[in-house]
C-alpha cells in the first residue's frame, strides 16, 4: 500500500487526518492479474477523454497473451467543476475561481496556455482551498491575456456518484489491435450529500429541467420569536436583527447565474437588502440537479494493407441532464473518426489524413479538444465544444 501527502500547502489545507491525504490505496500484482483499491484516479486520453477521482477498486486480467481485460467500480462524494479565465498583466494573483470555496485539497488541475502546472511554493502556483483562490509563484511570471483553465472537486454538495468502467484489448495477427472501453458516471438520487430529499425538492427538480437557476427551495424558515436572526418586513424583505433577536432563520446562497438582492455586511455579521439585482446572494437553497453520463465504443489500429498507419474509432454517448426528468433531458449521439497514414513511395514522406464526425446529441464526459488540438484546427480556445450540432473535419 501507499500513503502520500504531496505538496499540500501548510496551514488550514494541510493534511492532519488520514481522510485528507492525496492517496490512500492498496495495490496487488501477480503474473496474470492485478488489482488496486482505495482512492484512485481513473482517466482516458483516447478520442473521448474523461477523468474521475474516486474510492473503489480496479482490476486487470490477462487470460491470454493477446487478450487483456479490465474493469472497476467506485463512488465519490465530490463533484468536478471547471472554469476558464484570462490573466491581467503582471498580476500573479490571487484569482478567485470558486467564490463559494470548499475546494477539495489537492484535487485541482491547472493549465496555463495549455500547459499542466505543478502545485507548491517552489513550483508554479499555490491554492487557498477554503477561499477558492489561486496565486501563481514567481517562477511563472504572468502576462496579459494568458488562458487559465482550472478543474477541481467541491466538498459536500450534490449527490454521491457511482462510477463503472470496463474494457478489453485484443492483439490480432499482423500487428493489429482491437479495443473496447466503456465508462459510466451517475448521481445516486438515494444518497444526497448535505441535505435530505423531500417531496418539495423532488417536485422542484422534476420541474427544473437542466436549468440550475430553477432548482431551488426557500432558504428561510420561520422559527419563532427569539430563535432566529432575521425578521420579515412588509415588503417581504429579510432584515438582519442579530442572533436570538429575530423570528426567521435564513440561509443565503449565490445564484448559479446573475446577481442577487442581498449583500453580506461584515460589520453586522449578516446579509442586508441591497436592491433588486444589486447584490450577490438570494435567500435560497440551490439543489444540484442529478444527472448521468455513459460512453462506450471501440477502436481499431495497426498497419494493414498499404497503410503505414491506420486508426478507426466509434463511440456512443448517452447523457441524462436530470434524473427526475429523464424523458426531456436524455441526449444520445455518436462520434466516429480516424486517422490514416500513407507513404506514396518507399522512404517517401508520410501523408496523414484525419477527421471525425460528431452527431448533434453526442455528450462527452469532458472537453473533446485540448488547447493544442483546437490550435491545430485554427480555432480559438474560446470555441465551444461540439455539443450543439454536427461537426465534420478533414
Amino acid at each position: 500500500g501507499r500513503i502520500t501527502d504531496r505538496d499540500l500547502p501548510p496551514g488550514v489545507s494541510s493534511s492532519e487526518a488520514l481522510s485528507e491525504l492525496d492517496r490512500v490505496y492498496l495495490e496487488i500484482q501477480a503474473s496474470r492479474w492485478n488489482a488496486e483499491m482505495g482512492d484512485l484516479e481513473w482517466s482516458s486520453n483516447g478520442p473521448v477523454p474523461w477523468r474521475s477521482d474516486l474510492s473503489g477498486f480496479n482490476a486487470g486480467l490477462l487470460p491470454l497473451d493477446v487478450l487483456e481485460l479490465s474493469g472497476g467500480y467506485g463512488t465519490t462524494g465530490t463533484e468536478r467543476r471547471s472554469v476558464t479565465f484570462t490573466t491581467s498583466e503582471g498580476l500573479q494573483g490571487p484569482y478567485t475561481f470558486e467564490p463559494a470555496g470548499g475546494v477539495t485539497p489537492g484535487s485541482e488541475r491547472v493549465f496555463l496556455d495549455g500547459e499542466l502546472l505543478r502545485r507548491g511554493s517552489g513550483a508554479d502556483y499555490e491554492v487557498d482551498y477554503p477561499g477558492g483562490q489561486i496565486t501563481f509563484t514567481t517562477s511563472r511570471l504572468i502576462r496579459r491575456d494568458q488562458r487559465v483553465e482550472i478543474s477541481w472537486y467541491r466538498q459536500g454538495d450534490g449527490f454521491r456518484k457511482n462510477l463503472l468502467r470496463g474494457g478489453f484489448n485484443l492483439q490480432l495477427p499482423g500487428d493489429l489491435n482491437l479495443g473496447f472501453t466503456g465508462f459510466s458516471r451517475s448521481d445516486d438520487t438515494g444518497v444526497p450529500l448535505g441535505f435530505v430529499i423531500t417531496d418539495e425538492i423532488e417536485e422542484v427538480l422534476a420541474q427544473a429541467g437542466e436549468d440550475p437557476s430553477l432548482a431551488w427551495i426557500s432558504g428561510a424558515v420561520f422559527v419563532g420569536q427569539g430563535n432566529g436572526s432575521y425578521t420579515l418586513d412588509s415588503l417581504s424583505r429579510y432584515i438582519w436583527t442579530g442572533p436570538g433577536e429575530g423570528d426567521w432563520s435564513v440561509e443565503f446562497q449565490k445564484p448559479p447565474e446573475g446577481a442577487g438582492d442581498y449583500l453580506y455586511d461584515s460589520t453586522l455579521g449578516g446579509y442586508q437588502w441591497a436592491g433588486e439585482g444589486m447584490g450577490t446572494h438570494l435567500p435560497r437553497k440551490y439543489i444540484t440537479i442529478p444527472g448521468s453520463t455513459e460512453v462506450f465504443g471501440g477502436q481499431f489500429d495497426g498497419s494493414p494493407l498499404f497503410f503505414d498507419s491506420l486508426e478507426v474509432h466509434s463511440y456512443y454517448s448517452g447523457r441524462t441532464g436530470n434524473l427526475y426528468d429523464v424523458d426531456e433531458t436524455l441526449r444520445r449521439g455518436n462520434l466516429t473518426g480516424g486517422l490514416a497514414g500513407i507513404r506514396p513511395w518507399q522512404s517517401g514522406p508520410l501523408l496523414t489524413l484525419s477527421g471525425r464526425f460528431v452527431s448533434q446529441g453526442f455528450r462527452p464526459p469532458e472537453d473533446l479538444d485540448s488547447d493544442s488540438e483546437l490550435k491545430s484546427w485554427g480555432l480559438p480556445w474560446t470555441w465551444i465544444r461540439k455539443d450543439g450540432g454536427p461537426s465534420r473535419f478533414l
